[in-house]
């Protein structure tokens, strides 16, 4: 890993709980999730992006738990496996970590 990076993908803490094909319930998002986000089925990166961002903004005691660590990440380079011509979750956690 490239100095001043931190890995985003699902195998580390921060990786985005919205997975293309899967249906995300409220025991992973945590107690407080929107009805819109728990059990939708995720169609494609675009929609488990979009998801992201909007559980990520939430009143989940899971977000609010991210979101009180997201400091953390502010200056550093964020890695994942997303394509760099596309949507990505990493690009939500660096404007929240870098307001």
């Amino acid at each position: 890993m490239p100095p001043n990076t931190v890995k985003v993908d699902r195998s580390s803490r921060w990786g985005n709980p919205f997975v293309i094909g899967q249906i995300t319930d409220e025991a992973q998002l945590g107690k407080g999730t929107p009805k819109k986000l728990s059990g939708v089925p995720v169609a494609d990166r675009a929609q488990a992006v979009e998801m992201f961002g909007d559980w990520i903004h939430s009143r989940s005691e899971r977000a609010k738990e991210w979101r009180a660590s997201v400091h953390l990440l502010a200056g550093r380079n964020l890695a994942c496996w997303c394509p760099l011509d596309g949507p990505c979750h990493a690009d939500v956690l660096l404007k929240l970590a870098n307001a």
